[in-house]
């Protein structure tokens, strides 16, 4: 039966660069917060993740000529790819498919596992709400598989654009702040955040609340500054993180070589010795990849072991060819553009770069 997919936008473009148009500097002007068009976008997301068996089966990036896989077919895939052919907002990130899902849980768990003290991670970059709280239960969930206590993970959230930490910021205050004669704190479902309207769709607020009582073990630091800016502007970050993850920075700045440049020199002088970048990353070429993992290698990233993988992304994917998988579900295929890295800094680095 054939499915009709209705768009808001082009059906030619892809969908990560619709997303690209929208994104600017939010502003706050005269009392008031204005998100970009990005940001206001990504609030309205909704938590929605693949856990049926549906997707693409992964290739690893030394498969120099794997880029393209046929679509296992399940019902959350249909339902994903035609609401997001409909135009609706889907929170994207770590949490969408589940080959990513799993590749992060992976990493996470096996570097908690060899862990006794605190871990600190710092999330660079971050869509809204829904993308740090659907990722912040990957960090937890990977933590209590191997026994490590949550109350020993510290995550700091940097970002250059105030409202997705201030939407955090509000929810935040809605989990942690005490009230009397409540044995519970709850969320709203609505928040003013300096004028900016955030609501919560209910699916959102019962994913947080199922996670409630182990977000509030986390030490979550929200941090408002460019991440190329902060080592040189606060030092005290200098060798702080045992992790760093980043997630489709570079996609939405691709090209950018000044900019890619910067962050990585960030990383390895924030980064611990021995720590590890975990990214994600538009890449639908070998060159492209090889040309990734030199510039990291300039600022003393290497690649950790052997586990990095090339998935698919339905970002990634135009509304047309959305419209062309739902009507010929035997023969659709997706291209494996999402590259997954495990980096991690040499302990000889000179910091002084």
């Amino acid at each position: 039966m054939k499915t009709e997919i209705s768009s808001k936008v082009s059906l030619d473009a892809d969908i990560m660069q619709e997303l690209k148009f929208g994104f600017d500097k939010c502003q706050f002007n005269d009392g008031e917060l204005h998100p970009c068009a990005y940001h206001k976008g990504r609030a309205e997301s909704e938590i929605f993740g693949i856990e049926d068996g549906g997707g693409c089966e992964s290739a690893n990036i030394s498969q120099r000529n794997v880029f393209k896989s046929p679509i296992i077919f399940s019902p959350q895939i249909s339902e994903l790819l035609v609401r997001l052919g409909e135009g609706a907002s889907i929170a994207g990130g770590w949490w969408l498919i589940k080959e990513q899902r799993d590749w992060l849980h992976r990493h996470i768990a096996s570097i908690l596992r060899g862990k006794r003290d605190e871990c600190r991670i710092m999330v660079a970059g971050v869509a809204g709400y829904a993308h740090f709280y659907s990722y912040l239960r990957i960090i937890i969930n990977a933590a209590k598989e191997v026994g490590f206590d949550c109350n020993k993970l510290y995550v700091d959230v940097c970002d250059a654009c105030l409202t997705p930490l201030m939407e955090i910021a509000a929810i935040e205050n809605s989990i942690r702040k005490p009230r009397a004669f409540v044995l519970f704190p709850s969320l709203r479902s609505k928040y003013d955040i300096m004028g900016y309207q955030l609501n919560l769709s209910s699916r959102n607020i019962k994913f947080i609340r199922e996670i409630m009582p182990d977000i509030k073990k986390c030490h979550i630091r929200i941090i408002h500054c460019n991440v190329v800016d902060v080592p040189d502007e606060w030092w005290r970050l200098r060798g702080r993180y045992d992790v760093i993850t980043e997630h489709f920075l570079l996609s939405m700045m691709q090209n950018l070589h000044e900019f890619i440049h910067a962050t990585r020199k960030a990383y390895s002088l924030m980064l611990k010795p021995e720590g590890h970048l975990l990214m994600a990353c538009g890449a639908n070429s070998q060159s492209y990849i090889e040309e990734l993992i030199d510039i990291h290698g300039q600022h003393g990233l290497s690649l950790f072991e052997n586990d990095h993988q090339k998935v698919w992304d339905p970002f990634g994917i135009s509304l047309s060819d959305l419209q062309d998988m739902a009507n010929n579900m035997d023969q659709a295929s997706a291209l494996l553009d999402n590259c997954m890295m495990d980096l991690i800094l040499s302990s000889s680095v000179n910091r002084s770069l």
